[in-house]
């Protein structure tokens, strides 16, 4: 498994060529993504933020969508490259091999719901809320 300096070394790599990174998804009940946690370049900066899975698809970077893979076991193993896929009645994110019709990034990742809820704990914990 890949280190956090090794996963941030490779995430830099993507973000600063102007690639997306997704690092959590929320699955429907059809089993498609119906939203993302993105992080992408901004002046400089690396911004999150959270994005309908149609906004991404519409607004799909030509330097590309990687996924974080915490299982990885290397740094060269921890990105997995997203390419759409268009099936005869969607378009579907895939970064594993296949011409599937689903949404499949070759890897389990936190939830959405789950990422902000660790969010807004941050804040509350900032803010000195007890």
């Amino acid at each position: 498994m890949a280190t956090a300096k090794q996963l941030m070394a490779e995430a830099e790599k993507v973000l600063w060529r102007g690639a997306a990174l997704i690092t959590a998804a929320d699955w429907d009940e059809e089993g498609e993504v119906s939203r993302v946690q993105v992080y992408f370049e901004s002046d400089g900066e690396a911004v999150m933020d959270v994005i309908p899975v149609k906004d991404l698809i519409d607004n799909f970077p030509d330097e590309g969508v990687y996924v974080l893979d915490p299982a990885g076991k290397s740094d060269a193993e921890s990105l997995r490259r997203v390419r759409l896929y268009e099936s005869s009645e969607n378009i579907h994110l895939r970064a594993v091999p296949g011409d599937e019709p689903c949404d499949d990034f070759g890897v389990t990742l936190p939830s959405v719901t789950f990422m902000e809820a660790v969010e807004k704990i941050s804040q509350a914990v900032k803010g000195g809320r007890k």
